[in-house]
């Protein structure tokens, strides 16, 4: 499996919660396993979305795919910046 961490920086987080943002990326991505999105306890203007893929492919497809745009059309005025982005494969020990 993979797993993928956003991290941002927002001026709101009730968009994020409200909107559904990871249950959309489910209904569009068969490969989407699961996901949960986190608030830093430190510092609470920070999200972290995490979550696992059945292939890495699924990921990149989510980066482009219609939904995730109109996400960003609706709800990136709320982010501030985008910390990291990224997806990791999990080590063949």
């Amino acid at each position: 499996t993979y797993r993928s961490i956003l991290v941002v920086r927002v001026k709101e987080d009730a968009a994020f919660l409200e909107r559904g943002v990871l249950s959309e990326c489910a209904e569009a991505i068969p490969s989407f396993i699961t996901g949960d999105l986190h608030r830093s306890s430190r510092e609470p203007d920070r999200l972290c979305a995490i979550a696992d893929w059945s292939d890495a492919s699924g990921w990149h497809d989510w980066n482009t795919h219609p939904m995730r745009a109109a996400q960003i059309a609706d709800i990136g005025h709320f982010i501030a910046e985008i910390e990291h982005s990224d997806i990791y494969a999990a080590p063949n020990i």
